[in-house]
Formats: C-alpha cells, sequence, structure tokens
C-alpha cells in the first residue's frame, strides 16, 4: 500500500486515480500528492477564466510555512509544499489547506437503523450494499 492510500485510510479521504496511476486526494484549493515517503500539497489559484485569489494564495502559503512545511515551489499561481505524513499537526493542516472533505464513516448502531428501515417494503427483498457489508463481517467474526 502506498503513503497516499495509508494516509486516505488513516484520515477518511478518497484518492482519486490519474491515468498514469497516480493517486491524488483533490481538495477545493488544490491536492495532496505523493512524492517518495513523503505528501506535498500543492496549492492552486483559480483557473484562468475566473477572477484570481492571489491574496487566498498567499495567506495559505503562510499558514503552510508556520505549520512547518518545506516550500518546493511558490510561484504566482501555484505553491509546493511537501509535509511529513506521521506528524498528526501537519497532516490535518495539509487536509484544511488543500481543503478536502472527509469521507462519512456511518457508525454501527446507524448502519444497523437503516437496515431496520429498510426492511419491511413492498419491492422484491434485494441485499443491499449496507447487508452485504454486514454478512461479510458476521462470517469474518465466526470461526468456520
Amino acid at each position: 500500500m502506498s503513503v497516499i492510500e495509508n494516509f486516505a485510510t488513516t484520515h477518511p479521504l478518497s484518492v482519486k486515480r490519474q491515468h498514469d496511476g497516480e493517486g491524488l486526494i483533490v481538495g477545493r484549493r488544490g491536492y495532496i500528492f505523493e512524492d517518495g515517503e513523503r505528501l506535498g500539497i500543492a496549492l492552486l489559484d483559480t483557473l484562468p477564466s475566473q477572477r484570481s485569489k492571489a491574496r487566498t494564495l498567499l495567506s495559505l502559503r503562510k499558514k503552510a510555512i508556520a505549520a512547518g512545511f518545506v516550500a518546493r515551489q511558490l510561484g504566482d499561481a501555484e505553491s509546493v509544499f511537501e509535509f511529513d505524513p506521521n506528524k498528526p499537526g501537519q497532516a490535518k493542516e495539509a487536509i484544511a489547506l488543500v481543503g478536502v472533505r472527509r469521507r462519512r464513516r456511518l457508525s454501527q448502531v446507524h448502519r444497523l437503523k437503516l437496515l431496520e428501515a429498510s426492511k419491511p417494503t413492498q419491492y422484491k427483498p434485494e441485499p443491499t450494499v449496507l447487508q452485504a457489508e454486514l454478512e461479510t463481517q458476521e462470517r469474518e467474526k465466526t470461526p468456520g
């Protein structure tokens, strides 16, 4: 498992694959990418067709430097920094700077409530994804 996949499972994030197989975690203001054993963030200005957000980019740069990120490229429309994913403070700050939305995880109680609510229907009972997950969890728990 790669560094970015470990990071995405530790912090519930979605990894998008590029055509070359490289994984990215995309956010509203940039993306998180893998660079060897370390991870990096790329903070981007808006598209050329939109108004520039240079002040926002400068503010994000200052926050990244204050958090201890290592600057690799400081351009007019893009800034690239490296950070250590094993440091919880830097990881949290990277997610916030890039503007990544976390994947939601259902609690076991909520899963069971949804399962109970979906049982009494007039339609043909087909196993839902939730039911399949619960069945596989039960099979893994029981020996044999």
